[in-house]
């Protein structure tokens, strides 16, 4: 059941680019950079980095996602219409920031709305972009349409509730934190209003985004030699590396311990046959003394192999239940499937059939007047 919704989940994707872009991240402020020389850098940094070949089109965020776990960014609103639990002010969502040409270039759909533009700047009316999961959420019953215009009530620095931006674009939810993640609420902010002295360069490409490396870099010495350019690298090797290998040893270790499980059942049954007919040869002895043929006597052991198995069945069922809806809340895209507990009964039985036969077969073999001499 794990396994499968694991997968299912890599297979249906991230709901953004994950192939040709590369990335890279900059913090001006490790060359002490003030704040009007860092929106000067960034803003050279777009125009140059659009114009190199091979690049499709450009933009910056303080964080990518999927990697939010390794730098959490939240923000506590308040939704307009919105009652907010007892003793709660406002509610807790996922954020970043993120610049105009950021939905372009994760391949990520404004499904109602618009994006940002370069005019949603510090003096302009405060606006953002919620996706999906937000507005379903916290506007119930309305269509994305109809939040576009709805109003969010904002922290300022000191965490009190003072601006109201406007819902300008409503974006498709994809993942932000894990692959396996439930849909979740995301707020994106505007960079040119909520400024960020950290962000990543993401940079879509025409062909292999590997290519763009070498070019980046030397557009980054152009603007500014002693500005560090740190954690380059593609989003296909970010994707890979940390999201689908990073599974896939779970899923190996899942399935391994499944087999090792299974194998440890099979010689355990073997023995515990094997034991239960050396411990009555006598018995089977008389039984083919007094005429019971070879095929009763193999059909009486495989039945004991199989009722024992029947009973650890049962038990594991029993345990398996409950443990299958620990995995459906805690891994997102695990279904009720009762596949597993079709198919693993059936292969545990044909198990134990093939672990008892051995036993069995000598059990029908014995000459009743041998056995009862050794008794």
């Amino acid at each position: 059941m794990l396994y499968r919704g694991v997968k299912s989940q890599i297979s249906a994707g991230a709901g953004f680019r994950t192939n040709h872009l590369m990335m890279m991240s900059f913090d001006p402020k490790l060359v002490r950079y003030t704040d009007s020389q860092m929106d000067d850098f960034y803003r050279r940094l777009l125009e140059r980095a659009a114009a190199v070949p091979g690049v499709k089109s450009v933009a910056t965020t303080n964080v990518v996602p999927l990697s939010i776990l390794q730098r959490v960014f939240t923000a506590n609103v308040k939704p307009e219409g919105y009652s907010s639990p007892r003793g709660e002010e406002g509610v807790g969502t996922l954020a970043d920031t993120v610049d105009e040409h950021f939905f372009e270039t994760m391949d990520i759909p404004i499904v109602a709305g618009r994006g940002f533009r370069v005019t949603d700047k510090h003096g302009a009316p405060w606006v953002l972009v919620i996706n999906e999961t937000f507005a379903a959420k916290y506007w119930p019953g309305l269509n994305t349409d109809r939040v576009v215009g709805k109003r969010i009530r904002i922290t300022d620095d000191e965490n009190e509730y003072t601006e109201w931006a406007e819902v300008v674009g409503v974006a498709r939810t994809c993942k932000y934190a894990l692959i396996t993640e439930a849909p979740t609420s995301m707020i994106h902010f505007p960079a040119k209003q909520h400024f960020e002295r950290q962000r990543i360069l993401l940079a879509a490409s025409y062909g292999e985004s590997a290519s763009l490396a070498d070019p980046l870099r030397e557009m980054v010495r152009s603007i500014d030699p002693n500005m560090p350019v740190l954690d380059v690298r593609t989003m296909e090797d970010f994707f890979e590396t940390g999201v689908v290998n990073q599974y896939g040893i779970v899923l190996n270790m899942v399935g391994t311990m499944g087999l090792m499980g299974l194998t440890l059942a099979m010689v355990g049954l073997y023995g515990l046959v094997s034991y239960s007919v050396s411990c009555r040869t006598r018995e089977f002895g008389i039984r083919m003394a007094i005429g019971a043929n070879s095929g009763s006597v193999l059909q009486m052991v495989l039945r004991q192999g199989v009722v024992l198995a029947a009973a650890g069945i049962a038990v594991g069922i029993a345990a398996s239940v409950p443990m299958g809806n620990a995995l459906k809340a805690l891994v997102y895209g695990v279904s009720g499937d009762w596949t597993p507990y079709v198919v693993v009964p059936v292969l545990l039985l044909a198990v134990t059939v093939l672990a008892s036969y051995g036993p069995a077969r000598r059990a029908s073999r014995i000459d009743p007047m041998r056995a009862l001499r050794e008794e």
